[in-house]
């Protein structure tokens, strides 16, 4: 059995086939190269996102270094304030709070105003360098009104857990002056529910 004779290819036709399969090759290539472009993209983007989350996690470390040295001395870690303020606010210097805390350090109006009238120099509450130094302030003003009466290894605890809560449950009371005239029934409740507070913190710590 003879096998039929291929027709030849026109030369032509022949230069047709060869451009076309090399046109399907270079786009096979450009799409090669173009899902390339885009990996080295991402990976450009997620660097750049991690480096801008890295710069954001630290832009405020020499403000909280500058208050913890002035308000606490140098021996004490600025780190504890630092990581106050990741947990108040996630370093938001615009964050506002339901109950209207402000700021990287989630401070009551009420409460930065009253430590304005003992540092007039401060600014706006949303200021990221005096929102951090009130915090700063208001936090040695808890670790001193505990020093008498809880080991310096509980008064963290203590200090964390009265930062704010007197004015989220009750704004309407200005506790430090009714303490100021001897409002005992105010002393005893604070006194309930730090130590309770301080109870719960303490368990959750471990």
């Amino acid at each position: 059995m003879r096998w039929a004779r291929l027709p030849r290819v026109h030369r032509g036709a022949r230069v047709l086939i060869i451009a076309v399969l090399t046109l399907a090759g270079s786009a096979a290539d450009a799409r090669s190269q173009g899902a390339t472009v885009k990996k080295i993209g991402k990976a450009i983007e997620r660097t750049a996102e991690a480096r801008a989350a890295a710069k954001a996690t630290s832009q405020y470390d020499d403000t909280f270094k500058k208050y913890s040295k002035r308000y606490f001395g140098p021996a004490f870690d600025w780190n504890h304030f630092k990581a106050q303020s990741m947990a108040e606010s996630n370093l938001d210097p615009n964050a506002t709070s339901y109950v209207g805390a402000r700021g990287l350090m989630q401070l009551m109006p009420s409460t930065y105003k009253m430590i304005q009238t003992k540092r007039p120099e401060f600014g706006a509450i949303n200021d990221p360098e005096w929102n951090i130094a009130a915090g700063v302030m208001h936090d040695r003003y808890l670790w001193r009104l505990w020093s008498k009466d809880v080991t310096e290894s509980e008064r963290f605890k203590f200090m964390y857990a009265s930062y704010r809560i007197i004015d989220h449950l009750t704004p309407q009371v200005d506790f430090p002056e009714e303490l100021k005239r001897g409002n005992i029934a105010v002393a005893i409740f604070i006194a309930a529910l730090f130590l309770s507070i301080a109870i719960i913190v303490g368990n959750a710590l471990g």
